[in-house]
């Protein structure tokens, strides 16, 4: 059996790889909308263009093809380092659950002392925080040891 590797990308323009047994799983994996970008989670998934590998002749096009892998595999590395670096910080971060709200109102109004927290919020909070001009990043689940546990 062979294997089919795409390159793909979401909707904020991550770049990751699907293996995929066909075309036809890949398109129906896409149409249930199980496949997602490993880095931010969104399932609006689409493929890159790329362009085959065949060896029998080298050429201009061969050596594209290669130098388009490495830009592919250091952009890929990048996003591994971001990610590593996303993480830890957000594992420094302190855990305040279903308070986030309230106490990103006290840090941003100076009444509690300026900290990373982390917790989590409905959507109508987010918005009211907005609102009020505090800005806070959503982080997706993979990203939180302690989501994971």
């Amino acid at each position: 059996m062979s294997i089919k590797v795409f390159n793909l990308h979401c909707n904020n323009e991550h770049i990751f790889e699907g293996w995929f047994s066909s075309h036809n799983e890949y398109e129906e994996q896409i149409s249930k909308n199980l496949i997602t970008c490993p880095i931010c989670s969104s399932s609006t998934i689409s493929k890159l263009l790329s362009t085959p590998y065949i060896g029998k002749k080298r050429s201009n096009t061969l050596e594209k093809t290669q130098s388009n892998g490495d830009l592919n595999r250091t952009s890929l590395e990048q996003q591994a380092k971001t990610i590593e670096s996303l993480r830890q910080i957000i594992n420094k971060a302190e855990n305040v659950g279903n308070s986030f709200a309230e106490e990103a109102r006290l840090i941003h109004s100076g009444e509690s002392q300026k900290t990373s927290i982390k917790g989590t919020i409905s959507l109508d909070e987010k918005k009211e925080l907005e609102e009020e001009g505090i800005n806070i990043i959503p982080i997706p689940n993979f990203l939180d040891d302690d989501l994971l546990q």
